[in-house]
């Protein structure tokens, strides 16, 4: 990765952007499994879509953690790689970049979605939030296999975005 590479690399820095890739790894890797194993049980019986909702439901404390440990990384990694604010606004690297935290913050909020539906307290929290009425949820609970779909694919680009970063000379 680019942390190897930087003139004063340190412990700190490859464990870092390996913690980065592997909370990354946990989050893209459980939600394509989730879609390909208990996505398609969702439009099953009452038995077989409590079983996928309630594996989703237990997914949900791994992927916040993996999204917390990947927010806290990359900004630490973001601040290794990018120089000055100019060399993130005209660089390929820095423009890459600023897509990816983008496409990172529309899936993160798919999955805050997918939690609201999941855990009621957090439908909660949402609501008080939006100062919505009580019961109120921000999608109906049979959206869950697509919204769960949605979150895959723009995981999928994110990876895809990653790569394109990787390939690029840091914005120095």
């Amino acid at each position: 990765s680019h942390a190897a590479g930087l003139e004063n690399t340190s412990l700190l820095k490859v464990s870092l952007d390996a913690l980065h890739l592997l909370a990354a790894s946990l989050w893209v890797g459980g939600v394509m499994a989730l879609v390909v194993v208990m996505a398609p049980l969702l439009r099953r019986g009452e038995a077989e879509s409590a079983l996928a909702r309630g594996a989703f439901s237990r997914f949900g404390g791994l992927a916040a953690l993996s999204a917390a440990i990947i927010f806290a990384t990359g900004i630490y990694n973001s601040g290794q790689q990018v120089a000055s604010i100019d060399a993130l606004l005209v660089t390929l690297y820095g423009q890459s970049l600023l897509i990816k935290v983008g496409l990172v913050l529309c899936v993160g909020l798919i999955g805050l979605l997918n939690s609201a539906l999941l855990h009621p307290g957090m439908a909660d929290l949402l609501r008080r939030l939006l100062r919505r009425p009580e019961g109120w949820l921000p999608l109906a609970l049979n959206q869950l296999g697509r919204t769960v779909l949605l979150e895959s694919i723009g995981a999928a680009v994110v990876l895809l975005v990653a790569a394109l970063l990787s390939a690029s000379p840091p914005a120095r």
